[in-house]
């Protein structure tokens, strides 16, 4: 009789992938229900825990090639930032058979999702996203990690009480770009492209090792597809050998006042200055995040933490009193937003913050461009303090030339 996949133990001669099956019991805990979503580093299905009823996620991926056991490498990196807002939570992984699984908690749709639906988004959603996905990423930053596959697909919106919360996710291409006595990987040229073309760094493009900039630079894209809903480079007539190296022409000869020509001076500011970062240099994430909040602040946006599809929309009433109440609205909003004080060195919090009642008389700046070498040093140390990071680690021995293949 053929083997059936019944407990996650797979037959050794099977090449096809096989996907999990309904009800299939992983763990003796978690049940899976049905599949969400496939890529070329796995399958991903919803699942419950008996134990809880607590709704997962569970990812799993055929063992190819030892070095491109990419759940493998996430399970690494998501155990290093376990105490990060915004990264999902780890409940349980291992290897059955050819196969490496991982149990995650379960969240909503990605961004992509919410464009096929809205083919852009409001500059109150996008400023909104972007200032929770710095604070993210600053947090994944100072604990020595680089993501390398900033896109709509890898930002994922909560569920539940986090509905108004962004998620970082898919860490399955990341790397260790410091280790735990702040040594940088070194500056490297003629690497294979890692990422994803539409959104990678201009670096990325040119075959230079990723570092913290080319995230942020790689969000700057991001940010202007989310307004747009396409970029430049896109529906080239190009086949797929040279799509790769045209993109990275386009994006080489546009520079952001033309990128950003129909938006506010904050986006261009922000796009100069991540493109002018130095490789190993310590980006000013204050000084980003400010950015975004002062375009909050002039465009007097409430901050009621809801994005364009968390309300159904809906006519409003055009009543003699209207405009007023509005302005009240607004006024009422605006006071909850920090008081800028340029002579005082405070760390700029997440928009998503002010309307907590804790962080209403917080007062906040809008920060220099300034090198916080010294100062982050200390706290990037505590965080990494009790891992055995080194930049000879197994998890930067990966052959990223193998990877770039399936990254396009």
């Amino acid at each position: 009789m053929k083997p059936t996949l019944q407990t996650i133990k797979l037959c050794e001669s099977e090449i096809r992938f096989e996907p999990l099956k309904k009800d299939t019991i992983i763990d003796k805990i978690y049940k899976c229900l049905k599949k969400i979503s496939a890529g070329s580093f796995g399958t991903v299905y919803s699942g419950i825990n008996l134990d809880t009823n607590e709704e997962v996620a569970i990812k799993i991926e055929k063992i190819e090639k030892e070095e491109m056991r990419s759940v493998f490498r996430e399970v690494q990196f998501l155990k290093r930032l376990e105490s990060v807002n915004g990264i999902p939570k780890l409940y349980w992984h291992g290897s059955e058979g050819r196969y490496d699984i991982m149990v995650l908690s379960l969240l909503g749709k990605d961004l992509s999702g919410y464009l096929r639906i809205y083919h852009k988004f409001s500059m109150k959603t996008v400023v909104f996203i972007a200032d929770q996905i710095l604070t993210i990423l600053e947090e994944v930053h100072n604990s020595g990690i680089v993501h390398r596959d900033l896109k709509p697909e890898n930002i994922v919106v909560g569920r539940g009480e986090n509905s108004n919360q962004m998620f970082l996710i898919d860490f399955g291409i990341s790397k260790i770009y410091k280790d735990t006595y702040g040594r940088h990987i070194p500056y490297r040229e003629k690497k294979s492209f890692i990422g994803t073309a539409r959104y990678a760094s201009l670096a990325a493009h040119d075959g230079i090792e990723i570092s913290r900039k080319d995230d942020l630079e790689s969000l700057g894209y991001v940010i202007l597809y989310l307004l747009k809903g396409s970029l430049p480079w896109q529906n080239l007539n190009v086949n797929e050998k040279e799509k790769c190296k045209k993109v990275g022409e386009l994006k080489a000869a546009l520079k952001p006042e033309e990128l950003f020509k129909e938006f506010p001076e904050e986006l261009v500011k922000y796009m100069n200055y991540v493109k002018g970062l130095d490789f190993k240099e310590n980006p000013d994430y204050n000084f980003m995040k400010g950015l975004f909040i002062k375009l909050a602040i002039s465009k007097k946006y409430i901050i009621d933490n809801l994005f364009d599809w968390s309300v159904p929309p809906r006519k409003e009433k055009k009543s003699i009193n209207y405009k007023k109440e509005k302005e009240e609205i607004i006024i009422k909003s605006f006071e909850n937003l920090p008081n800028f004080d340029k002579t005082k060195n405070v760390k700029v919090s997440s928009l998503a913050d002010f309307n907590k009642e804790e962080k209403k008389q917080q007062l906040l700046e809008v920060p220099s461009k300034i090198n916080f070498e010294s100062s982050s040093r200390s706290r990037f140390n505590s965080i990494l303090g009790s891992l055995a990071i080194n930049i000879d680690n197994t998890l930067n021995n990966i052959i990223d030339e193998d990877l770039s293949s399936f990254i396009f």
